[in-house]
């Protein structure tokens, strides 16, 4: 019954704007047989670009093609839904708590996670990540998600390997990115294996006792992550062209501010704030850990991974659910240790609550988030459930993306450069590619100042440019652009009016098209003089 619940959510209509820009990729990558290397986008064709999410963007447009929205969506719901299970039993694998909890407890973190993870939910890249962590952090710490094994138990063979290695050169093609912070974040459990060799005392009480540190097999294991990665198209270029882009233009987009920023949005959406504070949370744990000399029940290799997560969740609010296992592989250990056994039963006046309230406890707490995740995803954006089922119904939020300019560029057989938001942008491309370039789109390939002022423009326009300083500064930017036709949201100007380079070609549902007196010239339009518009039948 959840995993229905979460299909119907999952299943939602598109919203998000890369999904546009990555089947255009796929489009130009199939239709040229080759991976481009400059920008194919942007206004400046000899700007460099290394498409990292090439794999991703190949299939989904062959997946577009054969099925339409249908499959794409589909696909990608049955990846997440993929995900979630397999947390759910790495969860219960850990035995936090002990076995008789483990159930509840499974359940409790699964719940944070969807809580956590819910910003991503969508169609895009980066759900293969999640997907991706699920099975690279059993595959480095199988002492830790498979009780018993205490790293002695059975070793995987070379079809194991095989089939991990395939795993991560798909994985490394789809998202090389995410790829690449999985193996930062494997590369601890070696490390941790040499420093537990090198420094015995801090080799954990609860896992591999009185054994030597593994760390040719740790070694090995990462070894057979790395090598299919490195060998991939554009997996090393395509990660530090990504990080580069992070530090110029990322600022400008918020999953890449820190997650502290839910605690500042204009509503407060109280599931959104606890989100938000988490990852102080669990720093501020692991602090008291310190404080309290508990790091040493936890082997070095774990910890490090679990480190390593936590300070991705506290940096960009687009890793905040890494702090969700980093929470459970701290918690593990210290749930199931000699001095952390489950606690007495004092009966009904005792000073401990008996075992079943515990478990009623954890099951209480993981209603709380579902109830959270309820509110966030389903009443607040759809009023119920009944409008959730019909709004699955419609392929895209067409509310949020420019269609009805789109038909109109396309009937008209437009050709050139467009100025637009991101978000419109992004949808033109995979509506006109090749025929249009735009000046941005949701990959940030742009020159800071270019992006800084295309945002500009966006957030004035909800103000209706009330302002004259404003009104000003976005006449003056729309001035400077070399384009054909600015795609805004309307309506698009305040009493000034456009400057007078631009006529008025197109005003439908939610957007306008304006184009330069060259374009409206070609196309047989009235170019537009100062101090007149075309009719709004137009």
């Amino acid at each position: 019954m959840l995993g229905a619940f979460l299909a119907l959510i999952f299943l939602r209509p598109v919203w998000d704007i890369d999904i546009f820009w990555h089947l255009a990729a796929g489009r130009a990558i199939l239709d040229d047989g080759s991976i481009p290397s400059t920008d194919i986008f942007g206004l400046d064709p000899t700007r460099p670009w290394v498409p990292f999410q090439w794999g991703y963007e190949v299939l989904t447009e062959l997946l577009y093609r054969e099925t339409g929205w249908a499959g794409v969506r589909l696909a990608h719901a049955l990846v997440l839904l993929l995900s979630f299970w397999r947390f759910h039993g790495l969860f219960a694998r850990l035995e936090i708590g002990g076995r008789e909890r483990r159930g509840a407890a499974a359940a409790l973190f699964t719940a944070l996670l969807l809580v956590t993870y819910q910003d991503r939910i969508n169609v895009r890249p980066d759900l293969m990540n999640l997907l991706g962590l699920s099975v690279v952090l059993p595959w480095m710490l199988p002492w830790r998600f498979s009780p018993g094994w205490r790293g002695s138990g059975e070793v995987p063979g070379g079809w194991a390997h095989v089939g991990i290695a395939a795993f991560m050169a798909l994985w490394a093609s789809v998202h090389a990115g995410g790829c690449f912070i999985a193996l930062i974040l494997a590369a601890a459990v070696p490390l941790g294996a040499f420093m537990e060799r090198v420094w015995p005392s801090w080799r954990g009480q609860t896992a591999r006792v009185g054994e030597a540190p593994d760390l040719g097999v740790a070694v090995r294991r990462f070894v057979a992550l790395l090598l299919p990665c490195a060998v991939v198209p554009n997996f090393v270029t395509g990660s530090f062209h990504a990080l580069f882009l992070v530090q110029s233009t990322g600022g400008l987009i918020g999953e890449w501010s820190p997650p502290i920023a839910y605690l500042f949005e204009e509503s407060v959406n109280p599931a959104r704030a606890f989100v938000g504070l988490l990852p102080y949370l669990v720093m501020s744990s692991v602090i008291v850990m310190v404080v309290r000399h508990q790091v040493g029940k936890l082997t070095a290799d774990s910890f490090g991974v679990a480190i390593g997560m936590m300070g991705l969740s506290l940096l960009y609010a687009r890793f905040v659910y890494f702090a969700v296992p980093a929470v459970a592989l701290l918690v593990a250990p210290l749930s199931n240790g000699a001095s952390m056994t489950a606690l007495p039963d004092m009966g009904r006046d005792g000073k401990y609550a008996s075992d079943r309230w515990r478990r009623w406890g954890i099951a209480a707490g993981a209603a709380l988030l579902l109830l959270g995740f309820w509110h966030t995803n389903v009443q607040s954006l759809h009023g119920g459930i009944a409008r959730l089922w019909s709004a699955t119904q419609a392929p895209v939020d067409e509310r949020r993306f420019p269609v009805a300019a789109a038909d109109y560029l396309e009937a008209s057989g437009f050709e050139g450069t467009i100025f637009c938001h991101a978000r419109y942008c992004s949808y033109l491309l995979h509506r006109l590619h090749p025929r249009i370039r735009t000046i941005i789109d949701g990959r940030l390939n742009v020159e800071p100042s270019v992006a800084e002022a295309v945002s500009f423009v966006a957030e004035t326009r909800f103000t209706k440019l009330e302002r004259m300083d404003e009104e000003d500064r976005v006449l003056a930017i729309l001035k400077d652009v070399r384009t054909d036709a600015l795609v805004l949201e309307w309506p698009s100007f305040g009493p000034k009016g456009p400057p007078c380079e631009w006529t008025l070609a197109f005003r439908g549902p939610g957007s306008e098209v304006w184009l330069s007196a060259e374009r409206a010239s070609a196309l047989g339009l009235s170019v537009r003089h100062c101090g007149s518009l075309l009719s709004k039948s137009m």
